[in-house]
C-alpha cells in the first residue's frame, strides 16, 4: 500500500515564500494553501444543505414523513455530488472538505431532530447516534487537517485502519444506512444499539488518530512504499 513519510519542512526564503516542494507526489495531499474558496463544489455543499434545511423545516411545519425523506435524499445525493464534481474538476480544497464536514453534520442534525418532533420515541437512539456523528465523528474527521491531506477520504495515507472501517464507501454507507433503516422502520431499541456500536467505534478510532497526532513530527511528506498497518 502507499503510505507516508516527513520530510523536512520546507526551505522559506525572504517574505516566507516555499522555494521549492509546495506539491506532493502522492495523490491526496497537498502542502500548497487554498488559494479560492469560491469553488463549484463548495457551493454545491452550501446549496444541499440550505434544501435539506427547507425540507426539513417544511416536514415538520406539515408533520410530513415524505418531505422528511426527501431532506434524507437532498443531504445524501447531494454530499455525493459534491465531492464527485471535486474530484472531477480538480477543484479539492482543505477549506472544503472542512466545510463538507461541518455541512454533513448540519444536515445529520436537522433531519434527526425532525424525526424526534414526529415522534419522540425515537428521542434515545437520535441522541446516541448525534453524539457519535455530530461530536466524535466530528472531531475524528477534521484530524485530516492536522497532516497536509486534501480531505478526509485521504485519511488512509495517515492510517488504512481507521479509514477502512469509517470513511472508505462502504463504511460510510453502513454507519448511517443501518442506523436510519432500523430508525424508520420503527426499532428503536436496535437502532439505539446500532448507535451505540458506531459510538464505541468511533471514540476507538479518534483515540487512535490522536496517538498518532501526537507522535507527528513538523513538516510535509513525500510518498513511499510501506508495510500494511
Amino acid at each position: 500500500m502507499t503510505s507516508i513519510a516527513f520530510t523536512p519542512a520546507l526551505d522559506l526564503g525572504v517574505g516566507g515564500h516555499a522555494h521549492s516542494g509546495d506539491e506532493c507526489a502522492t495523490r491526496g495531499c497537498s502542502c500548497r494553501a487554498t488559494t479560492s474558496l469560491g469553488t463549484l463544489p463548495n457551493a454545491l455543499t452550501i446549496t444541499r444543505t440550505l434544501a435539506c434545511a427547507a425540507l426539513t423545516v417544511a416536514a415538520v411545519a406539515h408533520a410530513s414523513l415524505p418531505v422528511l425523506l426527501a431532506a434524507v435524499a437532498a443531504y445524501w445525493v447531494g454530499d455525493v455530488a459534491d465531492g464527485i464534481l471535486a474530484r472531477t474538476i480538480g477543484r479539492e480544497t482543505r477549506f472544503g472538505a472542512a466545510l463538507d464536514v461541518v455541512c454533513d453534520r448540519a444536515c445529520c442534525a436537522l433531519v434527526l431532530l425532525g424525526v424526534v418532533t414526529l415522534e419522540p420515541s425515537f428521542a434515545l437512539p437520535v441522541a446516541v447516534y448525534l453524539l457519535a456523528f455530530v461530536v466524535v465523528d466530528t472531531l475524528l474527521s477534521l484530524t485530516f487537517l492536522a497532516w497536509p491531506l486534501l480531505g478526509v477520504n485521504y485519511l488512509r495515507l495517515v492510517d488504512e485502519r481507521v479509514w477502512r472501517v469509517n470513511f472508505s464507501p462502504p463504511a460510510k454507507l453502513l454507519n448511517s444506512a443501518v442506523f436510519l433503516v432500523l430508525l424508520m422502520t420503527s426499532r428503536p431499541f436496535a437502532a439505539a444499539a446500532a448507535a451505540t456500536a458506531a459510538l464505541v467505534l468511533k471514540s476507538l478510532s479518534l483515540l487512535r488518530m490522536l496517538e498518532r497526532l501526537l507522535a507527528r513530527p513538523s513538516g510535509c511528506f513525500d510518498s513511499s512504499e510501506g508495510a500494511s498497518r
